[in-house]
């Protein structure tokens, strides 16, 4: 018994001297990370990495040899000293074993995995893990990507990291995800149906996949902000590059979309493809903003405001949108990027029932012919641009001709001038309505007479004094007329009283009996138009004895027609006062 308890005391004391650790203390991370991973052996980085967690602090690496970027961990032919060295290397393992091995994550601080400037190797597959703290990958590259599927975390930063395809769908974040200050992704990073309670700030960000989804982060929840935007640090800059679609559809942000600055491109297709997104604050496009490709924002439902200032793009797509705050569309640029030096750039602009608060535009900025379209815009008011019916019409021309007649636009407009103040400038839109439906509207033969007729007559409805002035010219002609056909040699008017008429035919040009009311041109002429009796259409008549020659036929024809132009012209004007046309 004696001699057993003395190898087993043995075996106990040489099994800590192999260990390093005294017998019955716990191993610490960097002992356990040795047994875990035995071939090969850690590596310097690695060392630095099992060191630094249990503290908390920064395990930095890109002092192990190389350059610093990571962008040339590979070096090349021309500067084989940038290459980084294996001392860089830390196993994707390794940082998997960190995160959910038990006994392992009991060593490391609540602050989290931090590693600066590593390489890391192998596949990193952190899909449906729970980590309990942060994991920061900065400025480090990722030979095969990273796996997150339905991962759940504090925090994640790969900020400044190189990497290829991410899988983040379902991934759950308590705070921030960042993907800034020179991260770099060559293939698709997918964020479909992620949470994250903090920004998405993808700052100074590229994102590269030409040939499909270069950021796809279909129904993301955003509690904070997502910025897609360049960093202006002067010192620091770094400019957000998207190359392929970069997808937002049915996304909800809890804040802002910032995206000032930054460039998107996919020219066979939408640049920002963001169809129902919310957005509980402000989009900015503006600050340079550059999209080749279209923004297509349809059914958004923005909280704040829309700013595109400063800004190229191909076009912008906001149907059925509704913009609480202010629209701004305002120095929007159709010369040179110079990133895209070779590109013409006509922007368009499609407004088809949206809604938006103020409207904040310029007229430089309003797009081509056919390339803007208006049918079911509403908005406030005008807050900044043109108020003036010449230069608004001219925006409501910008419209397709093939959209036919539209009235929307015209009554849209009509009643923000009304509201504004500007009643001076209502007639003139009004009167353009109707000039467009004349011209577009489908009327047929009769439908274009008739607004042949209230165009001239009283400019359909808007200028109610022509029809008086119509009227008083037919009055003066019809005294010229009249009070010729009185004293024409024969006369064409005569009493129509039988005995005053035989006596005015006996003594020819004689005045009738003193009893007969005597002649007047300029009553007579009334007396036709109005509806009432003067007293002279019923005494005086067009004679039978001219039946048959020209001048009598001239004479009644035009006494029909002042009786139905007179008439047709002082119902209008009745109609005008009432209301009824317009």
């Amino acid at each position: 018994m004696r001699r057993f308890l003395i190898v087993a005391a043995a075996i106990f004391f040489f099994a800590g001297q192999a260990f390093g650790q005294p017998t019955g203390v716990p191993l610490n991370l960097e002992q356990m990370a040795r047994l875990k991973f035995p071939a090969p052996p850690l590596s310097a980085a690695e060392q630095r990495v099992v060191r630094a967690a249990p503290d908390g602090t920064t395990a930095e690496c890109s002092n192990l040899g190389g350059d610093v970027e990571p962008e040339k961990a590979d070096g090349s032919p021309e500067a084989p000293g940038e290459k980084w060295p294996e001392t860089r290397n830390v196993r994707a393992d390794l940082i998997r074993w960190l995160l959910v091995d038990h006994e392992a994550r009991k060593q490391v601080d609540p602050k989290g995995v931090w590693i600066l400037g590593a390489r890391i190797t192998g596949h990193l597959d952190l899909s449906f893990t729970n980590a309990l703290f942060p994991l920061v990958l900065a400025g480090c590259r990722l030979e095969q990507g990273l796996d997150l599927r339905y991962a759940k975390m504090p925090l994640l930063s790969l900020a400044g990291s190189w990497t290829g395809a991410i899988d983040a769908d379902g991934l759950k974040l308590e705070g921030n995800l960042f993907l800034r200050s020179g991260f770099h992704a060559v293939g698709e990073v997918r964020l479909l149906g992620a949470s994250v309670g903090g920004d998405l700030d993808a700052t100074g960000g590229t994102f590269n996949n030409s040939n499909g989804d270069a950021l796809m982060a279909d129904r993301i929840e955003v509690r904070g902000n997502i910025f897609l935007r360049n960093d202006f640090n002067p010192f620091l800059r770094k400019d957000f590059h998207a190359e392929g679609q970069v997808r937002l559809l049915g996304a909800t942000i809890g804040r802002d979309l910032d995206a000032k600055g930054g460039t998107f491109r996919n020219p066979k297709g939408n640049a920002l493809y963001a169809d129902g997104i919310e957005v509980g604050g402000n989009v900015f496009l503006q600050n340079g903003f550059s999209a080749e490709g279209e923004v297509s924002l349809p059914g958004a439902e923005i909280k704040g405001q829309l700013a595109v200032i400063d800004a190229w793009m191909d076009g912008l797509i906001l149907d059925s949108a509704h913009v609480t705050g202010p629209f701004i569309w305002r120095d929007i640029h159709k010369d040179s990027d110079p990133r895209f030096p070779n590109k013409k750039w006509k922007p368009s602009l499609d407004l088809t029932d949206a809604k938006v608060g103020p409207l904040e535009d310029d007229e430089a900025s309003w797009p081509e012919k056919g390339r803007l379209r208006l049918n079911g815009f509403v908005y406030d008011r005008i807050a900044a641009g043109p108020t003036d019916a010449k230069r608004r019409l001219r925006w409501l021309h910008l419209q397709p001709d093939e959209c036919g007649y539209l009235p929307q636009p015209y009554e849209q407009l009509i009643a923000v001038l009304r509201q504004m103040g500007h009643e001076d400038q209502i007639a003139e839109v009004a009167i353009a309505k109707q000039e467009d439906l004349y011209e577009h509207g489908g009327l047929g033969w009769w439908g274009k007479r008739w607004k042949r007729f209230l165009y001239h007559a009283v400019r359909y409805g808007y200028e109610p004094w022509r029809a008086f002035g119509w009227m008083a010219a037919l009055v003066i002609v019809g005294t010229l007329v009249f009070l010729l056909a009185r004293l024409l040699p024969v006369p064409v008017l005569v009493p129509s009283d039988k005995e005053a008429y035989e006596s005015d035919e006996k003594t020819e040009k004689a005045p009738p009996p003193h009893y007969y009311p005597k002649f007047n041109a300029l009553v007579y002429s009334l007396d036709v138009i109005f509806p009432f009796d003067l007293g002279q259409k019923s005494h005086w008549r067009l004679s039978e004895r001219q039946r048959g020659a020209v001048v009598y036929w001239i004479f009644e024809v035009w006494w029909l027609f002042q009786l139905v132009a007179g008439w047709a012209l002082l119902l209008i004007a009745a109609g005008v006062l009432a209301g009824l046309i317009k």
